[in-house]
């Protein structure tokens, strides 16, 4: 999934075909990076998907940073 259709799909302006391609979306803008650079509300909602267990930190799955990591990477 490239980061254009995940945001799209997150935002609502890109149809999705299921939760878990929804979910993949997210996944993609925490492991890319982008949940954290774009408007806030990307970040609240990443950062609530991975408190409650839907999505994984990017430092969980390969070493870059986030919020919920230890340190976010530049």
């Amino acid at each position: 999934m490239d980061s254009y259709t995940a945001m799209g799909i997150c935002e609502g302006f890109i149809e999705n075909d299921s939760e878990d391609q929804l979910l993949e979306a997210w996944q993609h803008l925490i492991d890319t990076g982008l949940a954290w650079q774009l408007q806030g509300w990307f970040g609240r909602t990443a950062a609530d998907l991975i408190e409650r267990g839907f999505c994984k930190a990017a430092s969980d799955k390969r070493g870059a940073g986030g919020p919920i990591g230890d340190k976010q990477q530049a």
